[in-house]
């Protein structure tokens, strides 16, 4: 497998199976989580089972410890949608 196809684990939750991501994807995810948290190291992460679905959405969106209510609402619609 060549590094551009490595693939991390992520945590699953009530709502969504655990599974993987590419790597890079969660490197990106880590840079916006390691302004919050300096002490984790992604591969420490990964280690422990990797992130929640819901934490990478959150992430990516910038609103990771922010609007969660929101978060939850557009998860909802999703999951709607997908079903």
């Amino acid at each position: 497998m060549s590094k551009d196809k490595k693939m991390g684990v992520v945590q699953g939750s009530r709502d969504f199976p655990p599974g993987e991501a590419p790597y890079k994807l969660l490197q990106l995810v880590w840079q916006e989580y390691h302004k919050r948290h300096r002490e984790q190291t992604l591969e420490r992460i990964q280690e422990r089972g990797g992130f929640g679905w819901n934490e990478i959405i959150q992430l990516l969106r910038g609103e990771y410890l922010h609007d969660n209510g929101r978060l939850k609402q557009e998860l909802a619609e999703l999951e709607a949608e997908a079903s």
